[in-house]
């Protein structure tokens, strides 16, 4: 694999988060994420089912995510796939929002 590093000479990093379960599973990952220890600098990007309500909670909450919705597909699949076409990483890390990432997870997944 390839990867292209950035100024400071390290790959950028995107996180995907496929949002299908709902705001509360939603919030529940990025405070995970939000919380990791030692990591790299790294984006957030939450792909969500356009079906969720309240979405527009946690865009005033979370201000440094960008969240997509991704209008007419709604399986995780499709998500995962708007959230390939979306990211800007030179790496992306995928999770789903029932997932709680583990404090050291991104640091773990960078340096593998």
């Amino acid at each position: 694999m390839s990867v292209t590093a950035s100024k400071d000479g390290n790959a950028s990093i995107t996180v995907a988060v496929v949002g299908i379960c709902g705001v509360d599973h939603i919030a529940r990952c990025l405070d995970a994420l939000e919380g990791q220890v030692d990591a790299p600098h790294f984006d957030v990007l939450v792909v969500y089912d356009p079906n969720i309500p309240s979405v527009d909670v946690l865009r005033a909450r979370y201000t440094n995510a960008r969240l997509v919705a991704n209008e007419g597909q709604r399986n995780p699949l499709e998500l995962a796939s708007c959230a390939m076409r979306e990211a800007t990483g030179d790496l992306i890390f995928f999770t789903e929002d029932h997932c709680v990432p583990a404090p050291d997870w991104v640091r773990t997944m960078a340096s593998d």
